[in-house]
């Protein structure tokens, strides 16, 4: 493990690992120090003539990154055993630095995204500028009209989307850019 250092965003912490003999891989592991912003415009009726707004945020420890592309990927950190969420490879030697990593969406377990709740299941993946902020920021997660007052999640349903945030402006705040379906 390398040393840690710190910026006003982020901790980043160096590691090198070396797999087969003469073949290393390096990771950096970035903690935010605050939560990053997230903001989704537009979504549902306007109102007083100001269209809606839903602000969220994000906050991550140890995520390992590509030393070379600053990107994380979460197809990236899983073992040959992967089935959906579960990987009961990731504690094998080649894989625990890269599956140590936490995060949380907005400190509840579903956000309003207009007229429907998110209910979050994957961060899939996060890039970072030369500031070491995010750039762009892809959550999977399910996708519910509520059908009753109680915000239970409806987990038998094929209600899966992908959103997709990104930035390209020098602050650390990521709008809302693509909402996809998935299977």
């Amino acid at each position: 493990m390398g040393e840690t250092v710190r910026t006003d965003a982020v901790l980043k912490t160096s590691l090198t690992f070396e797999g087969k003999p003469g073949e290393t891989q390096k990771t950096t592991l970035f903690s935010v120090r605050t939560s990053v912003p997230l903001r989704i415009d537009s979504l549902g009726p306007a109102t007083d003539g100001k269209p809606s707004t839903e602000n969220w945020s994000i906050w991550f420890r140890d995520l390992p990154v590509s030393a070379d592309t600053k990107l994380f990927k979460r197809s990236e950190c899983g073992s040959p055993f992967t089935e959906g969420i579960n990987d009961p490879g990731a504690v094998g030697r080649g894989f625990n630095q890269l599956n140590g990593y936490e995060w949380r969406l907005g400190g509840a377990f579903h956000d309003h995204l207009g007229p429907f709740r998110f209910y979050p299941v994957s961060l899939e993946e996060v890039s970072f500028g030369a500031d070491d902020l995010p750039t762009r920021l892809v959550l999977t997660g399910r996708l519910q009209f509520p059908l009753s007052d109680s915000d239970v999640e409806q987990t038998d349903q094929s209600n899966v989307v992908q959103l997709t945030f990104e930035n390209k402006a020098a602050v650390i705040k990521l709008p809302l850019r693509l909402l996809a379906v998935g299977s």
